[in-house]
Protein backbone atom coordinates (compact mmCIF):
# COMPACT_ATOMS: atom_id res chain seq x y z
CA UNK A 1 0.00 0.00 0.00
CA UNK A 2 1.44 3.40 -0.97
CA UNK A 3 1.39 6.53 1.18
CA UNK A 4 -1.58 8.07 -0.62
CA UNK A 5 -3.52 4.81 -0.18
CA UNK A 6 -2.69 4.71 3.53
CA UNK A 7 -3.83 8.32 4.02
CA UNK A 8 -7.05 7.73 2.08
CA UNK A 9 -7.67 4.55 4.05
CA UNK A 10 -7.13 6.39 7.33
CA UNK A 11 -9.59 9.05 6.20
CA UNK A 12 -12.13 6.24 5.76
CA UNK A 13 -11.20 4.75 9.15
CA UNK A 14 -9.95 1.50 7.62
CA UNK A 15 -8.21 -0.50 10.36
CA UNK A 16 -5.53 -1.90 8.04
CA UNK A 17 -4.58 1.61 6.87
CA UNK A 18 -4.42 2.92 10.42
CA UNK A 19 -2.23 -0.06 11.35
CA UNK A 20 0.02 0.57 8.34
CA UNK A 21 0.40 4.23 9.33
CA UNK A 22 1.23 3.21 12.89
CA UNK A 23 3.77 0.63 11.74
CA UNK A 24 5.45 3.11 9.38
CA UNK A 25 5.79 6.05 11.74
CA UNK A 26 5.51 4.91 15.37
CA UNK A 27 9.28 4.68 15.92
CA UNK A 28 9.98 8.09 14.40
CA UNK A 29 7.22 9.82 16.32
CA UNK A 30 8.12 8.07 19.59
CA UNK A 31 11.73 9.23 19.27
CA UNK A 32 10.48 12.77 18.79
CA UNK A 33 8.41 12.48 21.98
CA UNK A 34 11.49 11.27 23.85
CA UNK A 35 13.29 14.49 22.88
CA UNK A 36 10.79 16.50 24.90
CA UNK A 37 10.22 14.39 28.01
CA UNK A 38 12.59 12.25 30.02
CA UNK A 39 10.15 9.60 31.13
CA UNK A 40 9.43 6.80 28.69
CA UNK A 41 5.92 6.53 30.13
CA UNK A 42 5.27 10.23 29.50
CA UNK A 43 6.64 9.85 25.98
CA UNK A 44 4.31 6.89 25.31
CA UNK A 45 1.36 8.91 26.60
CA UNK A 46 2.31 11.84 24.37
CA UNK A 47 2.81 9.56 21.39
CA UNK A 48 -0.54 7.83 21.78
CA UNK A 49 -2.36 11.14 22.30
CA UNK A 50 -0.64 12.52 19.19
CA UNK A 51 -1.54 9.43 17.17
CA UNK A 52 -5.20 9.78 18.12
CA UNK A 53 -5.11 13.41 17.03
CA UNK A 54 -3.41 12.41 13.78
CA UNK A 55 -6.07 9.82 12.99
CA UNK A 56 -8.93 12.12 13.91
CA UNK A 57 -7.57 15.09 11.93
CA UNK A 58 -6.08 13.29 8.93
CA UNK A 59 -8.99 14.53 6.82
CA UNK A 60 -7.49 18.02 7.13
CA UNK A 61 -4.22 16.93 5.49
CA UNK A 62 -4.26 18.42 2.00
CA UNK A 63 -1.17 16.78 0.53
CA UNK A 64 -0.42 13.15 1.53
CA UNK A 65 3.22 13.70 0.53
CA UNK A 66 3.56 16.09 3.48
CA UNK A 67 2.24 13.52 5.95
CA UNK A 68 5.44 13.07 7.93
CA UNK A 69 6.09 16.78 8.48
CA UNK A 70 2.40 17.28 9.35
CA UNK A 71 2.53 14.49 11.95
CA UNK A 72 5.84 15.80 13.31
CA UNK A 73 4.23 19.22 13.83
CA UNK A 74 1.36 17.64 15.74
CA UNK A 75 3.74 15.72 18.00
CA UNK A 76 5.91 18.79 18.58
CA UNK A 77 2.95 21.03 19.41
CA UNK A 78 1.45 18.46 21.76
CA UNK A 79 4.80 17.94 23.53
CA UNK A 80 5.32 21.68 23.94
CA UNK A 81 1.77 22.06 25.26
CA UNK A 82 2.48 19.25 27.73
CA UNK A 83 5.63 20.98 28.93
CA UNK A 84 3.82 24.30 29.30
CA UNK A 85 1.07 22.70 31.36
CA UNK A 86 3.54 21.14 33.75
CA UNK A 87 5.48 24.37 34.23
CA UNK A 88 7.95 22.55 36.38
CA UNK A 89 10.91 24.63 37.36
CA UNK A 90 14.31 23.15 37.94
CA UNK A 91 14.88 22.45 41.64
CA UNK A 92 18.23 23.50 43.08
CA UNK A 93 19.08 19.85 43.79
CA UNK A 94 19.10 19.12 40.06
CA UNK A 95 21.56 21.89 39.27
CA UNK A 96 24.76 20.61 37.76
CA UNK A 97 27.83 20.49 39.93
CA UNK A 98 30.94 22.42 39.10
CA UNK A 99 31.73 22.40 35.40
CA UNK A 100 35.36 21.77 34.61
CA UNK A 101 36.82 24.14 32.12
CA UNK A 102 38.41 22.61 29.08
CA UNK A 103 41.94 23.78 28.29
CA UNK A 104 41.71 23.38 24.55
CA UNK A 105 39.51 25.75 22.53
CA UNK A 106 39.04 22.97 19.95
CA UNK A 107 36.68 20.08 20.56
CA UNK A 108 36.49 16.86 18.62
CA UNK A 109 33.08 16.31 16.99
CA UNK A 110 30.78 14.17 19.11
CA UNK A 111 28.76 11.42 17.39
CA UNK A 112 25.06 12.29 17.18
CA UNK A 113 23.89 9.38 19.34
CA UNK A 114 26.34 10.35 22.09
CA UNK A 115 25.24 13.99 21.90
CA UNK A 116 21.55 13.05 22.11
CA UNK A 117 22.31 10.86 25.12
CA UNK A 118 24.12 13.78 26.76
CA UNK A 119 21.16 16.08 26.09
CA UNK A 120 18.81 13.56 27.72
CA UNK A 121 20.95 13.62 30.88
CA UNK A 122 20.76 17.41 31.25
CA UNK A 123 18.56 18.72 34.05
CA UNK A 124 15.01 18.75 32.67
CA UNK A 125 14.52 22.48 32.12
CA UNK A 126 18.00 22.89 30.61
CA UNK A 127 17.28 20.01 28.24
CA UNK A 128 13.90 21.44 27.25
CA UNK A 129 15.34 24.90 26.57
CA UNK A 130 18.28 23.40 24.65
CA UNK A 131 16.01 21.26 22.46
CA UNK A 132 13.59 24.11 21.76
CA UNK A 133 16.34 26.60 20.97
CA UNK A 134 18.89 24.48 19.12
CA UNK A 135 16.80 21.69 17.61
CA UNK A 136 13.51 23.53 17.02
CA UNK A 137 14.94 26.99 16.39
CA UNK A 138 12.60 28.81 18.78
CA UNK A 139 13.51 32.23 20.20
CA UNK A 140 13.96 32.81 23.92
CA UNK A 141 10.72 34.79 23.88
CA UNK A 142 8.84 31.81 22.40
CA UNK A 143 10.53 29.37 24.79
CA UNK A 144 9.68 31.61 27.74
CA UNK A 145 6.03 31.76 26.70
CA UNK A 146 5.82 27.97 26.30
CA UNK A 147 7.59 27.09 29.55
CA UNK A 148 6.20 29.98 31.58
CA UNK A 149 9.66 31.44 32.29
CA UNK A 150 11.35 34.76 31.58
CA UNK A 151 13.35 35.27 28.37
CA UNK A 152 16.44 35.84 30.50
CA UNK A 153 15.88 32.54 32.27
CA UNK A 154 15.64 30.77 28.92
CA UNK A 155 18.86 32.41 27.79
CA UNK A 156 20.63 31.49 31.05
CA UNK A 157 19.38 27.91 30.88
CA UNK A 158 20.65 27.57 27.31
CA UNK A 159 24.05 28.98 28.32
CA UNK A 160 24.27 26.55 31.26
CA UNK A 161 23.13 23.59 29.12
CA UNK A 162 25.85 24.37 26.58
CA UNK A 163 28.43 24.70 29.35
CA UNK A 164 27.44 21.32 30.79
CA UNK A 165 27.57 19.71 27.33
CA UNK A 166 31.08 21.11 26.75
Amino acid sequence: MDLKGIVNGCRSSEPESIRALYDLYSDTLMKQCMFYVRSRNEAYDLFHDAFLIIISKIGQLRNPLKLESWMTSIVRNLALQHIKERKRHLPETEMADVIDEVDSPYYQPVPLDVLMSMIERLPEQYGNVFRMSVLDGLSHKEIGAILGIEERTSSSDLFRARAILK
